[in-house]
């Protein structure tokens, strides 16, 4: 029913522990990491008193207490897409001025101003919905490999993940 380690694993009792570290008055453990099968639910029956979280619980947990932490995604999610809009942008407005020619055969032709914002605006409409696409693949690509990775080289099998929404996010920004 349990599952050990492949990483050097000691066990002692709390009081031997708190001899060890000299410190004899209280217990200073904040966290206590186990790996199994059901271990989550077998803990949460031995210590209904207790919060009991996942990996990927307290990695979010860490993430949202430490406000630098937190700053710093937000900051650096921030810039992203403030740069990708330019990018896009920059992208766009290149696109639109290598196409003068173009739109002056479909004005000479008889083909309306209007029709010829359409066209580009639907060309542009495309392009980023495939790009947002490709993101999305792309993510979820890198984080099956960063995920197996990590699970052969260190035997965690989970240290990336992601909520759909956001990646629904990514396509709407694009």
């Amino acid at each position: 029913d349990v599952e050990y380690s492949i990483s050097p694993v000691i066990v002692m009792h709390l009081s031997e522990l708190q001899e060890i570290t000299g410190n004899r008055d209280g217990d200073r453990a904040n966290y206590i990491i186990a790996q199994g099968k059901n271990a989550q639910s077998r803990l949460e029956e031995l210590f209904p008193d207790s919060v009991i979280l996942s990996s990927a619980e307290y990695q979010k947990y860490s993430i949202v207490s430490d406000k630098k932490i937190f700053a710093t995604a937000i900051a650096v999610s921030v810039i992203s897409m403030f740069i990708a809009v330019l990018f896009i942008s920059s992208t766009m407005i290149l696109s639109i001025n290598e196409k003068q020619k173009e739109f002056a055969v479909m004005s000479a032709i008889g083909i309306s101003r209007r029709s010829i914002t359409k066209l580009m605006l639907y060309e542009s409409i495309i392009l980023s919905v495939l790009g947002g696409i490709t993101g999305i693949l792309l993510t979820i690509l890198g984080i099956e490999v960063v995920n197996r990775g990590a699970f052969y080289y260190f035997g965690n099998a989970n240290i990336v993940s992601i909520n759909p929404f956001l990646l629904l996010i990514g396509v709407g920004i694009g």
